[in-house]
C-alpha cells in the first residue's frame, strides 16, 4: 500500500512539474519561425524568419507573444485581445476543430504570435494578396487596438 500511494504520489508532482515547466508568463522570451507562405503564391517570395517574442500576456487559454523587432502594442490591446480569445474563441474553436493538442508540452494553451510583416501588409493594402481568399489570419501590431 505504501508502494502504491509513493507511486500516486511521484506521478501527481511529476505530471505537476512538467505543467509547470510548460507554463510561460509575461516578460518570457521565446525563438519562433514565422509562417512559411509557400501555399499562398502572391507571398512565396517572402522567406521565412527565425524571431525573438516576447510573452505580453498568458490568458486562460492562450498567450500573446510580440515580436521584439516589431511596433510594441498598448498592454490594453493585449489584454482585450486575451479577453476575446478566452471569452469568445476558444470555445467555439474547440467547438469545431476538437480539443487543443497538449501531448508534447503538457499545455493547453494557443500561442498567439504577433509580428511584423512589412511585405505582407503592404501587399494586402495594395491588394495584391486577398486574405479573405485564404486561411490565414493577418494583424500588422499596430492594428490590435481597431
Amino acid at each position: 500500500m505504501k508502494r502504491l500511494l509513493f507511486l500516486a504520489v511521484l506521478c501527481m508532482l511529476t505530471a505537476s512539474q512538467n505543467t509547470l515547466l510548460a507554463q510561460y508568463r509575461a516578460g518570457d522570451s521565446l525563438k519562433f519561425w514565422t509562417p512559411s507562405y509557400i501555399d499562398w503564391p502572391s507571398l512565396q517570395h517572402i522567406p521565412q524568419r527565425h524571431l525573438t517574442a516576447v510573452c505580453k500576456k498568458a490568458g486562460d487559454h492562450c498567450y500573446v507573444f510580440v515580436e521584439k523587432d516589431a511596433k510594441q502594442p498598448e498592454q490594453n490591446d493585449i489584454d482585450q485581445v486575451v479577453k476575446s480569445f478566452d471569452e469568445k474563441f476558444y470555445d467555439s474553436l474547440t467547438f469545431r476543430y476538437g480539443p487543443v493538442p497538449d501531448a508534447l508540452d503538457h499545455d493547453p494553451r494557443i500561442f498567439i504570435l504577433v509580428i511584423n510583416e512589412p511585405k505582407l501588409g503592404r501587399l494586402l493594402r495594395s491588394g495584391t494578396a486577398n486574405a479573405r481568399q485564404h486561411d490565414h489570419a493577418h494583424m500588422e501590431p499596430a492594428q490590435l487596438g481597431t
